[in-house]
């Protein structure tokens, strides 16, 4: 019986150990969908659950670049509609 709760208690605490990263990084994942393109995911995991995070990192911040890119692409556009001549538009 000793063996059997020592068992449950190690699989609960080991469980937990990969668990919460994992939810951590569900969370951050669920900002970012929401729109917040700046949030950022620090977890320090030493496997695969950290370069997971780096990877969505590195996407975050692909999607935030070209977020910009659209965004200035976007005014630019706006700008020169707006002009009766498009040296005006500066």
């Amino acid at each position: 019986m000793v063996c059997i709760l020592l068992s449950l208690a190690a699989s609960v605490l080991y469980a937990r150990r990969f668990v919460e990263p994992i939810l951590r990084l569900r969370a951050v994942v669920e900002r970012v969908a929401s729109g917040d393109l700046m949030a950022r995911a620090h977890i320090q995991s030493k496997d695969e659950i950290e370069q997971l995070v780096g990877a969505f990192n590195n996407m975050a911040d692909a999607v935030l670049h070209r977020n910009r890119i659209v965004e200035s692409v976007r005014f630019t556009a706006q700008s020169l509609q707006g002009a009766n001549d498009w040296t005006q538009a500066w």
